[in-house]
């Protein structure tokens, strides 16, 4: 059983980590880094997480768990599906823009097929599943007749086709590739050359236009 010092001390550790991650992204960002961010050894990382991958599955967990919470608030708002997608399509953006290379590893990991996968890395998909094609299920279920007449009868498809464009775009949009293959992780520098040139409230448009547009009446 985890003690309250124990926790505390791998909260500090997470927290290190994600400022280092979001500063330096994935690539650069080695376990001295998060050390000294920390004010840590790297034996006390150790006692906490075996590498560098585990630590950054578990906060991409932590932050998609936000995210279901804040999509949760968006469901539940008194608006059309339309500004209600346009929520959660900042959402996205926001963490795209922040932190690219950590967008994109969650589409690295959401479409491999690793039979070995880490605990951790099941909790992941699971999750990122969760907040995309279950989440879509649940607003077109809520917001039927705003949707195109041959939508309504197929929600379970419809939220799946959705959350598949939604992940294209974003692809597209973090490495300026249209080809979905095999994901590639790049620098964070490397990602934001790619982004620079866009606005938030821009790319926004573009993608509820791309994505949901054929799905509405």
């Amino acid at each position: 059983m985890e003690t309250v010092e124990n926790g505390v001390k791998r909260d500090l550790i997470v927290e290190a980590a994600r400022k280092t991650f979001v500063d330096k992204g994935y690539t650069a960002t080695t376990i001295e880094d998060i050390s000294r961010s920390g004010n840590i050894s790297k034996g006390t990382f150790y006692n906490y997480f075996k590498s560098k991958e585990e630590i950054f599955v578990h906060i991409l967990n932590l932050d998609v768990r936000e995210r279901r919470e804040k999509f949760e608030k968006i469901l539940n708002l008194d608006l059309s599906l339309k500004k209600k997608y346009r929520y959660i399509c900042r959402e996205y953006l926001k963490d795209c823009f922040e932190a690219p290379d950590m967008s994109l590893y969650r589409l690295k990991v959401l479409f491999s097929n690793n039979l070995k996968d880490s605990e951790e890395i099941k909790a992941l998909k699971y999750n990122l599943c969760y907040t995309s094609t279950q989440y879509f299920e649940k607003l077109f279920e809520m917001h039927k007749d705003e949707l195109h007449e041959s939508m309504q009868e197929k929600i379970k498809l419809s939220a799946r086709g959705l959350s598949n464009h939604l992940r294209i775009f974003i692809y597209t949009f973090l490495t300026g590739e249209e080809y979905f293959g095999e994901t590639k992780l790049k620098s964070n520098d490397e990602l934001r050359k790619n982004i620079k040139m866009f606005k938030l409230d821009e790319i926004t448009d573009l993608m509820e236009q791309v994505t949901i547009g054929g799905f509405l009446k």
